[in-house]
């Protein structure tokens, strides 16, 4: 045909090759960052993985969750090459691109990696949001959702990889409630343990060998220079660590990222670890109870001998433990397994018909979580960055390549800790500034369905602002966990309870107006040219319930903020507390220092249900600490042959 010659050929399709090789060499170089060869389904199986069925009747210790806990005790126990690990996971597999960036994380949210759960309705918290029964409203309102990781991870797979530890004090507290060996001295060499601190790696407080390489946020841009400069002038510590010697103060945000992508304890840990023969992963196998055997039931002389579940396959499987059964599945699944199986308040477990082996009344009581809210403001420069300005294919293409940019970091570029009481011993509110207005995804985040709402976010995000998430992390309301029904496959019923008790209201209005005050300093005044106001006027939010505040928002009154708390403040899904560590004189405590259910042999909770309390921030690398020092107490109480521990 006219004009197919080979030299036309080569002129019409020359200038194709060096754009497909751009192209090719992109998607290697992702592909070898994200290990997509043995994420894929063509090279997976030349890879040791998870099973669909365990491979033995017996193991010597049998963990139910593979969460950030789960995953890292089974990895250190399997260490000894001469004892079995069974961990079970009612998910599937971490191995997706978006789990390994966790700026993405928010798109696998009410996916199959998402528990999907939603609280009880509450009186105080969560009014914007909708409840939802088989994925339809209601009509009420109230109902936090509960965004808990269902794959290998758990939620360390799914959440934005903060890495916050608390204030020292806290675990001070923790010994102080009967929680022996386990006061600021005591964990910090398994805080350590765990992290590689690039930055504060050299500190005698941070460690610089673990298998999660911790960075900080570059916070470069000039906004966020002004918030670390207001902070400044306010007397507070700023450019510090505040996972070191002080919390409060503000600075670079940590997380567990390095290079854009995700540290999980799966992903360092039981992924590498799942070669050992010792050690089996199961997958998308659910759990339905611990087998517990007593001589004398309600009494002493109760032991746990195995775990009913079933597979993928719907096929019922029982599995013998050795020595122990471990309870990793976190804050709201694990009382409900210890409910189901027998173990928690009588009156409670009669009332399902479920023969009470154990009479713990602590079970499922004291449940802890941080409220937040989140306050998107207006900014007078057209600098911030809008999503088209972080999302720009400059930025793809750095963090696919490089591993940098703002895509390669959580959300927010400064935590600042703030006391909003004088004199006070520790920090009582967290802030997480964000020079950016913030996405309408997050209204997906915090369950906030309205169409209206939803319609109003996607217009301003073509706003210039700045974003302030803002938590209480010291609170004093209690929530609880409840089974639903006897039947396992259904969700137990959480009510967090937030704002019960009034104080907590009230430190969180005065956390709002310690923020608004750092955004009045005269470093933050060619931002703002001295008026703080909404990213847009609150009334015109469609269904606003709240009165209009005033332009400068430092003027508005308690019950302005008291109304906006209640409607929009969400869950920051730190659940907590739920099966605590305790002492003997303590009625509500579940388990005793070792992590060892009271009046149960060969029976340990290992997660954030054993917290005394919550710690005061993001509570990753409090579960991570958590996990590494229950392996170095489980192999010493069996005397395994394991280097390293302490």
């Amino acid at each position: 045909p006219l004009g197919w010659t080979s030299t036309a050929m080569a002129g019409k399709f020359g200038i194709l090759v060096p754009i497909l090789v751009v192209v090719a060499s992109i998607i290697v170089a992702f592909a070898i960052r994200l290990d997509f060869l043995s994420n894929s389904w063509l090279f997976g199986s030349l890879i040791a993985g998870p099973l669909q069925r365990p491979s033995r009747e017996a193991y010597d210790f049998v963990i139910i969750g593979a969460g950030a806990a789960g995953s890292l005790l089974a990895a250190r126990l399997a260490d000894d090459p001469s004892t079995t690990v069974l961990i079970i996971e009612a998910g599937a597999t971490d191995k997706h691109p978006l789990v390994d960036v966790p700026l993405s994380a928010i798109f696998l949210l009410e996916s199959e990696r998402d528990w999907r759960l939603q609280t009880e309705p509450q009186g105080k918290a969560c009014l914007s949001s909708f409840c939802t029964q088989d994925q339809k409203h209601t009509g009420k309102r109230g109902c936090c959702k509960l965004t808990i990781g269902k794959m290998l991870g758990g939620s360390g797979s799914l959440n934005v990889a903060v890495w916050v530890r608390g204030h020292a004090k806290d675990f001070d507290d923790w010994e102080g409630a009967g929680a022996q060996g386990w006061n600021s001295t005591s964990v910090l060499p398994f805080f350590k343990r765990s992290e590689s601190s690039i930055e504060f790696g050299g500190s005698a407080l941070r460690g610089s060998d673990g298998p999660l390489r911790i960075s900080s946020h570059p916070a470069s841009h000039p906004i966020t220079q002004g918030f670390l400069d207001a902070c400044h002038e306010n007397g507070l510590p700023s450019r510090h660590d505040f996972n070191g010697e002080t919390q409060e103060g503000c600075s670079a945000a940590q997380s567990s990222i390095y290079r854009g992508s995700r540290q999980s304890t799966s992903k360092q840990l039981l992924w590498p670890a799942m070669s050992k023969p010792n050690l089996d992963v199961v997958t998308e196998a659910k759990v339905s109870k611990v087998e517990i055997i007593c001589s004398e039931p309600e009494k002493e002389g109760c032991t746990a001998r195995g775990v009913v579940f079933k597979d993928k396959a719907g096929v019922l499987t029982r599995v013998r433990a050795n020595k122990e059964v471990v309870l990793s599945a976190g804050a709201t699944f694990t009382p409900q397994l210890l409910m189901l199986s027998g173990i928690g308040n009588k009156r409670h477990l009669d009332a399902f018909g479920i023969p009470c082996k154990i009479n713990l009344a602590g079970v499922g009581q004291g449940l802890e979580d941080h409220p937040w809210i989140r306050l998107r403001l207006a900014v007078s420069k057209p600098i911030s960055m809008r999503k088209r300005e972080t999302a720009s294919l400059a930025n793809v293409l750095n963090l696919l390549l490089r591993g940098e940019g703002p895509l390669a970091h959580g959300p927010g570029d400064v935590f600042a800790f703030l006391k909003t009481k004088e004199g006070a011993d520790r920090p009582d509110v967290q802030a997480v500034f964000g020079p950016g207005p913030g996405m309408k995804e997050v209204c997906k985040l915090q369950g906030i369905e309205l169409q209206q709402q939803v319609e109003f976010e996607d217009w301003s995000e073509e706003l210039h602002g700045m974003t302030i998430v803002l938590s209480l992390i010291h609170p004093k309301s209690r929530g609880s966990v409840a089974l639903r029904s006897a039947d396992p496959t259904h969700p137990p019923r959480v009510d967090l309870n937030f704002f019960d008790d009034p104080t907590d209201m009230a430190t969180l209005v005065a956390g709002i107006r310690t923020v608004l005050a750092l955004l009045h300093s005269p470093a933050m005044l060619e931002f703002t040219d001295g008026n703080v106001s909404m990213l847009v006027d609150w009334d015109k939010c469609p269904g606003s319930p709240c009165r209009c505040p005033p332009a400068n928002l430092s003027a508005a009154p308690d019950s302005f903020w008291e109304c906006f708390i209640m409607h929009t403040a969400q869950t920051q899904w730190h659940q907590s507390c739920t099966a605590k560590m305790g002492g003997l004189d303590d009625p509500l405590a579940v388990l005793d220092s070792r992590l060892r259910v009271r009046h149960a042999k060969g029976l340990r909770v290992v997660d954030s249900s054993a917290f005394p309390s919550v710690p005061g921030g993001n509570i990753y690398a409090a579960t991570v600490m958590l996990a590494e020092k229950a392996a170095d107490m489980i192999i010493a109480d069996h005397r395994l042959r394991v280097e390293g521990t302490t």
